[in-house]
Order: C-alpha cells, then structure tokens, then sequence
C-alpha cells in the first residue's frame, strides 16, 4: 500500500528541509476562487459529502453489510441506492482512478496515467508522479463548483493539491512527513542520576538517549528516557520507558508503556511529532519503534490553526516496520486505526465549522489493512490457516472503523437536503509473486545500470529500456532519440526494441508454466483502454492475478514472493478491482439496487445534484434511474 501512497502523498506534501526544528512554519498563501459565472447565482443549497473508502470492493462490502460489521453504511444503503459495482480506469490505481473520479475524464485527457510514470523529454531514468505536471488537465469537479459560487473542501482527497492552484479548494487539509524516517531505537541504560520528581520503581532506575535524525542524519530531536517500573522480583525489568528533555519530570513528559501508542511532539513551534511504541526490553536495553515525524497542512490560515488544536496527525501505517518485524501486526493495525480516527476528527471539524456545500474525503484504513492481511492463498508468503484467520479479523476490524466514521459524519449531515455518496476507486486482489521487470530487461541488455554508487542507479547513456512500475501495472519506456534524454534508440530501431520486449515478456513465465502478464499493449492500442496519453509509455503491462510488478534495480531473480497481500493495478474489468457506489438523500430514490456505474460519472453526477453544468472535458455523464 504504501509505495502507491507514498507516491501520491508526496506530490501533494511540501517536506520539511534538514530537521523539524530548523523548517520554518508552512506558509498558506490563499488562491482567489474562480470567478461564479454568469449563469449561477452564488448561493449555499443542497450540499454533497463524498467519502472514498480506499480499496473497499463490493463483495467485502456486501457481507460486511450483512453480517453487521457495517451498519451505518447498510442503512445509508437501504436509504438511497447501490450500483452492482463501479467501474474503475485503467489501471485500476489510486492515482488515475481519483483523479478521473474528480475531473470526470480518463487517464487520456488528464495525463495522470499511473503513480508513477515518465514524461517525454524528462531525463531517461527520471519518473514522474506530480500533480503540478498537470496544470492544464481537465476542471476537477472543486473547482467547477467555485466557478459556481459554492462552498468547497478536500480533506486528504489525493486529488487535490495545496500547491497547485487549479487544484485547490476553498478549505483543505493535508498531511505532510518530514524527511525524518521511521526508526527502531535500541536504547542502551546506565544507572540513572539527576533526574528531579522521579517516580518510585521496583527495579534500579536506569537511563539512556534517544536521539531522532534526519534522512541526512542530522539532529532533529533528542530524549533522556528513564527506564522504570518492573516487578518487585529482585530482577532488573522495566514497564515504562519516560521521555524528558531535561529530566524534570515535574514540567512534563512523554511515558512509554509496552505495546502501546504514544504521542511525541518533536517541534511545537511546527506542531509537528511521531508515534512512538515501546516494543522490548531485556534489563539492559529497550527496543521503541518511532514512526516517521509528522505535521498538518491546510489552508486558509485559520483552518491550519484549528486542525493544529487536534495534534499532529498520526502517521500512514508502516507496512516496512510490520515487514521488518519491527511492529506486531496488532500494532500495525492500532496505527491504521489512530490515523483514520484522526482524520474523521478533522473531518467532523470542518464540516461544522464551515459547511461547505461539497466535500470530499477520504478514509484509508480498509486498504492499508488489506495489503498486509489479504493472506487469503497458500502460495503467499506466510500462509497458514492461523495467520489467515487471524488477518481476516484485522481485515474486519478495519472495515467496522471506517463504518463508524462514517456513522459519525453521517450524524453531521442532513441527509434529507443533502446527498452522501460512498464510493472507493478501485478494488484491491491478493498478491502472491513479485515480477520484478528491469530484472527482465537488464537480462536482455536493454538496461545497464551504474553500480559505482552506494545504491545502483540507471546508466542512460547505455539503457535503450526502463519500467516504472505501480501495483499491477507499469510503463515501459524506450529511451528514444529525440523524444528523451539522451535518446540511444533511432525511429528505424524503435518497433524492433518494441517487439522485442513483448516477446520477452510474452515468454515469462512462473514455475508451472503459467504466463505472468495478463495484458501487454505497445503505445498504438492504449487508445482501447483510454490510456493513449503522451505520459504513457511505448509498452502497457499489467499482470496476471496474483501476481505485481516491481520496477526495482540491482536484482537477478525475475520472479520472488511477494512480501506484500494485496495491491492494485490490475486490468480494471476484473471483479477484483471493482469499485463501489452507495448514495443516499436529496432527491435521490430509496432502496434501490442499481446497475453498474463508471467512475467518470460521478463528477457530473455530483454537478447535477449541485445544480450546475458540468465542462465539456467531461466525458461521463449524471447517473441514470436514481432521481425522484
């Protein structure tokens, strides 16, 4: 999940410069609203809240509802009415799916065609995946509403940008990580000594440091922390680590207890912090993990005041440190819970506070959950029928925290004035196997790469072929003479590389002789998928099911177990990656099952309920049979 993520966030999110605490606080220069046309009377009327329930599918959603983990969406649902499925885009990824979801128009006419991908004329081994490359892209559905003088929000909708005016909305939050990464800290103690108000302890106070550094490994914070507690055994151990800047305890501090989840804020004059956990202990040392430091963007000003008043935002959830062994997977899951809660936190908040007429958010704990805990097939890594029913429980867990937030906006929102639509933007499939593609065109000679540095790095003057590749999917680019940088391959070579390429990948396959790509289409076919962007690359692959593409460098091995469950990507006609559409209020009829919808839709469907004309970029079109 999270490299999809991450690519997204990331073009959304300005990071802070060497450390927490030398950054300076982020500036919100307020964007002046597109001026209402001519045609609207500026007016505050019957209001849409979108939710996107990231990687939620029909069929988990369906038995859920049944079986009563999620009851606030099943009595939205019995209210209004709920399509089969929705039909995402090709390919079936957060990015392109949301960006087509919020500007009614396919990856073709947005240019967002992956999370990752390679612009022509941009440096050969460069990848792409930012919003600001897309200034001329189609209306998002925000600003067609300003245009028409109407109240808007985003809050985390991975959509929208702070820092891209045409992409902005009248309120907005984000969430933004420091260039500090997450860290397991292996404390090493010392008798304790100058330490005022500290508490009683069964076994000898100890102390140590914990220092938090920067990618770049300078200083952004450091901690004395007190090791105390334990069992009145006569044996050094402890069951509470205490965080202190200048071991007073008695003007605050930040305690650690075993298993659980704490706050600490590493900047106030930023508002920024991270979670810490506190894993191990043996006597003589402690194990915390501390997740990555953290802190809010929003805009205007006076929102990023109020958002600071509820804390720092909890972190994504670190499927690396659950990998590592680093978190437990309850752990893990607390984290995914943490940061969905906070979220709806804001969320509750600004809708009170501003009512703005559409609003659009996100809540992401059903994905991040299933990319670690769809254990659901014998081939993945760490299969048995313990994990699978115990990650199947987790899987359930997360879907009932997001009905509940649900259920707390749903407390909000008049229902009767205003509609609620629930979607997700695709589905997500079990994954069991790694294709790791520039293993595959390094073997052909294709790709070379520079192994002088630290970490190898693509030689463009000797590589005629690079992927860049997201979940189930990826772009093949040929490094053309006069389209890239520095273009080694002439126009007469170009449909010999092409072909070249198809037939090596037509040959891959897994150890029972299986193919592993279910789709490979050369630049000339994307327009069958609406992928004939000039972002798109000379080669479209997506894999078979059960099967991802990793577009990692300085590996031998084609083929290797996937250290992940589940992932995205894949031919978005599959039931698998199938959306979900659940709408209730307004005008809208009750009870009603529906057939299939499109995610282009649901831009002018929302234009309808609003009372305005949706841009001619839109290629969907209002959803049928659903009105009073």
């Amino acid at each position: 999940m999270k490299r999809e993520w991450i690519g997204i966030w990331t073009v959304l999110l300005l990071l802070l410069a060497n450390s927490c605490q030398s950054a300076s606080t982020p500036t919100m220069v307020p964007t002046a609203s597109p001026p209402p046309s001519d045609t609207q009377a500026s007016r505050q009327q019957a209001g849409v809240v979108l939710v996107a329930l990231d990687g939620a599918r029909p069929d988990w959603l369906a038995g859920y509802m049944q079986d009563g983990t999620m009851p606030n969406l099943a009595a939205l649902a019995k209210r209004g009415v709920t399509a089969a499925y929705m039909q995402t885009v090709d390919p079936a990824l957060a990015a392109p799916a949301y960006f087509s979801l919020s500007t009614g128009a396919f990856p073709n006419s947005t240019g967002l065609v992956s999370a990752k991908y390679h612009v022509p004329g941009a440096a050969f081994p460069e990848p792409v995946g930012e919003l600001d490359k897309l200034i001329a892209s189609p209306e998002t559905v925000w600003r067609t509403a300003m245009r028409n003088g109407l109240k808007t929000a985003t809050l985390f909708w991975p959509s929208a940008a702070l820092d891209v005016p045409n992409l902005q909305a009248n309120y907005m939050v984000a969430v933004a990580e420091s260039d500090v990464p997450a860290v397991q800290h292996v404390i090493s103690f010392q008798e304790a000594n100058g330490w005022e108000a500290a508490p009683i302890s069964f076994s000898p106070l100890q102390e140590g440091v914990l220092r938090i550094a920067s990618q770049e490994d300078g200083t952004v914070a450091t901690f004395n922390v007190l090791a105390a507690g334990g069992l009145d055994d006569d044996a050094p151990n402890y069951d509470r680590l205490i965080l202190d800047s200048d071991k007073n305890l008695a003007n605050g501090h930040t305690e650690l207890q075993p298993g659980k989840w704490a706050a600490v804020t590493v900047s106030p004059r930023l508002h920024s912090g991270a979670y810490f956990c506190f894993t191990a202990s043996d006597g003589v040392t402690a194990t915390v993990y501390q997740s990555r430091v953290s802190y809010n963007r929003a805009r205007p000003i006076e929102l990023l005041r109020s958002v600071n008043e509820l804390g720092f935002p909890p972190p994504t959830p670190d499927i690396e440190a659950l990998r590592l062994g680093w978190l437990s997977p309850q752990q893990y899951y607390e984290m995914a819970e943490l940061r969905a809660k906070w979220m709806m936190d804001v969320v509750s908040q600004v809708y009170r506070a501003y009512q703005p007429a559409l609003l659009l958010t996100a809540q992401n704990i059903i994905a991040e959950c299933a990319r670690p805990f769809l254990v659901v097939d014998e081939r993945q890594q760490g299969y048995s029928l313990e994990t699978a029913e115990l990650y199947a429980a987790y899987r359930q867990k997360a879907h009932s925290v997001a009905d509940a937030n649900l259920g707390r906006l749903l407390s909000l929102v008049n229902v009767a004035d205003s509609a609620m639509l629930v979607i997700s933007g695709h589905g997500l499939s079990s994954v069991h196997t790694s294709v790791r593609l520039n293993a595959i065109l390094k073997d052909a000679k294709l790709l070379y790469l520079d192994t002088s540095h630290e970490q190898d790095t693509v030689d463009e003057d000797e590589s005629k072929a690079l992927a860049f590749a997201s979940g189930g999917s990826a772009h093949i680019y040929i490094n053309l003479l006069g389209r890239d940088q520095p273009g080694l391959v002439a126009p007469e070579e170009y449909e010999d590389i092409q072909q070249q390429i198809v037939e090596m990948l037509e040959e891959t396959q897994d150890e029972d002789g299986q193919p592993v790509f279910a789709r490979i289409l050369t630049r000339d076919e994307l327009s069958r998928i609406h992928l004939d962007s000039p972002n798109s690359g000379d080669l479209f692959v997506q894999a078979a099911p059960g099967y991802w593409l990793s577009d990692a460098l300085g590996f031998e091995e084609f083929l290797v177990p996937s250290p992940y469950g589940a992932e995205g990507g894949l031919d978005a006609t599959l039931p698998e990656m199938h959306g979900i559409f659940i709408a209730a209020g307004n005008d809208l009829v009750s009870g009603k099952p529906i057939p299939p919808v499109h995610i282009t839709d649901i831009a002018p469907t929302i234009a309808r309920v609003l009372g305005f004309s949706s841009p001619a970029t839109v290629s969907g079109q209002a959803i049928e049979d659903i009105w009073r």
